[in-house]
């Protein structure tokens, strides 16, 4: 089982209009927790920018070309992690799958020419095998992947398409739906000062390096709905291509043997519960009966104190005592 990575950022510094100040360091904070919280390799991690137009440059054939490589060259063994953090736009949609009528698209370097909608990324992880978890932090990124399964965390609500049978194991988690903005803010660096970070990258990776211990994606999802604080990740969408994968523990494979056990200890808890009901039920009239019991001894010593007048009340406990 090999974990690999493809992080794309984008601050489009020679368009005055489109310029943002967070993505490079979001890439960076992705990268770390990866690294550091999930045993990423680094070797096995690539990074997309347009920091430099030779070098790893984020432009439409190299954000494509790595997508397909990577996911060509895994198993269904494999854990796979895209992150694109850049501007979102929309789309007239021509296929008419969309509800709204618009396809949603990511902004590469050279988008003057293209972009990459919805339908080119639903086509490329229609074949992909391993486990794999997206993050999008762009606007208009709700359905960027267009899975079967979708849930908007404000309000609650999950959306099924019935016509797309359940296949591959895929999951996204979105800054914002189809129509909203997602934005940036100057945030603690940890080092005592202050850097732009996207808004939902920031406080969706510090949320997870808090958990003390592997979380499955479906307690995620509900962590992020009832996220205490109210940051900007119970606003988040989240859509996958199979249900089975929000059982999954986050960026782990799916495996079902792991699954069954689970299963199994859900089961063993309820057993517990009902045989620790059952429990508690003896001794609720096992106490009944005490009681009873010390009515009828007191009964008893009653009638013994009349028929034997000299008997004192000390002498009557001492005579109620058992062998």
């Amino acid at each position: 089982m090999v974990k690999k990575a493809l992080l794309v950022g984008l601050n489009y510094p020679v368009n005055d209009k489109l310029r943002l100040n967070s993505s490079y360091n979001d890439l960076e904070l992705v990268e770390k927790y990866l690294h550091i919280n999930e045993n990423f390799n680094k070797d096995n991690i690539i990074k997309l920018t347009d920091k430099n137009t030779t070098v790893n440059f984020a432009n439409y054939f190299n954000i494509i070309d790595n997508m397909k490589k990577i996911i060509d060259n895994s198993t269904s063994k494999d854990i796979l992690f895209f992150y694109f953090t850049g501007h979102g736009t929309q789309l007239v949609d021509k296929n008419n799958d969309e509800l709204d009528s618009k396809d949603e698209a990511f902004m590469p370097a050279d988008f003057d020419r293209w972009v990459i909608g919805d339908d080119l990324f639903k086509s490329i992880f229609a074949n992909c095998k391993a486990n794999t978890t997206i993050l999008f932090d762009s606007c208009h990124s709700g359905t960027a992947i267009d899975l079967k399964y979708t849930y908007t965390l404000c309000p609650f609500i999950s959306t099924n398409k019935l016509d797309v049978k359940d296949d591959n194991n895929i999951i996204c988690y979105s800054s914002s739906n189809d129509s909203n903005l997602s934005f940036a803010s100057v945030l603690p660096d940890g080092n005592r000062h202050v850097k732009w970070f996207s808004n939902f990258t920031y406080y969706f990776i510090k949320h997870l390096a808090n958990f003390k211990e592997k979380i499955s994606n479906r307690d995620l999802i509900m962590s992020m709905r009832n996220d205490p604080k109210k940051t900007c990740i119970n606003k988040g969408v989240i859509s996958f291509s199979n249900i089975k994968i929000a059982t999954c523990m986050f960026l782990e494979q799916y495996d079902e043997e792991i699954i069954e056990a689970a299963k199994r200890k859900l089961k063993n808890l309820s057993e517990n519960k009902h045989y620790g009901l059952l429990l508690k039920e003896k001794l609720k009239i096992e106490k009944e009966l005490r009681m009873k019991n010390a009515i009828i001894e007191k009964y008893k010593n009653a009638l013994h104190q009349k028929n034997m007048p000299n008997v004192d009340n000390f002498n009557a406990i001492l005579y109620s005592i058992k062998d």
